[in-house]
């Protein structure tokens, strides 16, 4: 007489699942299985907290216990669960969700919105500059994300769009003045405003910011 054994029956569900942000990418990790038949991990994503784990929702499988979603849209949502799979194809129970968030901000720093300047011969002659700074927010500031700088007059004409790989550009007030003869006057009002992107994701900044020129006292000679 003989007899045989069936496995019908899944792994447990993984447990310890974290998910975080690590740059621009969020990194999901679960505690280690300890089982001999442990043939492979699913992650199932969505945008939506009741979702249903299928196929649609499907982004990886492997043998690992980390994960790096690379494909994650910024400043979004996201939940997370993971299934263990056996090397004789029975998929285990679902993890508990997760959520992940890649956080992404953009801070204009100076000059302060509404600044006016003058622009003087002094200030031709001697090279100055007015400095723009912003900042983002830690968790990307290492990301060596692309800035693109933007000073559009207050018709919307573009004057100055440049990218840069810094946070802070100086416009020299020779530039400035070329603007405003270029504009008509004697004067400008401009607003400038910062989109950061690293080629997949681009978000602005969390406000515009007006800045006056006055080149009076230069154009009227």
């Amino acid at each position: 007489m003989s007899g045989y054994s069936l496995d019908n029956l899944g792994p447990p569900a993984p447990t310890g699942v974290v998910a975080h942000q690590a740059g621009t990418d969020i990194e999901i990790t679960w505690e280690p299985m300890d089982i001999e038949d442990l043939n492979h991990f699913s992650i199932y994503r969505s945008d939506q907290s009741d979702f249903v784990a299928n196929e649609n929702h499907l982004i990886w499988q492997g043998s690992s216990h980390t994960f790096r979603d690379t494909t994650a849209s910024w400043v979004t949502p996201y939940f997370y669960m993971i299934q263990a799979t056996d090397y004789s194809g029975n998929a285990g129970e679902m993890s508990e969700m997760s959520e992940g968030y890649i956080h992404v901000e953009v801070n204009l720093i100076a000059p302060d919105d509404s600044s006016f300047y003058f622009v003087t011969g002094e200030d031709i002659s001697n090279q100055d500059e007015v400095t723009f700074t912003w900042e983002v927010n830690d968790e990307v500031i290492q990301e060596g994300l692309e800035n693109h700088f933007t000073l559009a007059h207050e018709n919307s004409d573009v004057l100055l769009d440049t990218v840069i790989m810094t946070s802070e550009l100086g416009v020299s007030y020779e530039s400035i003045l070329d603007f405003i003869t270029m504009t008509g006057g004697n004067s400008l009002q401009a607003n400038w405003v910062v989109h950061v992107t690293d080629g997949q994701d681009t978000l602005m900044s969390n406000e515009m910011r007006n800045i006056s020129f006055d080149a009076s006292d230069i154009l009227s000679l």
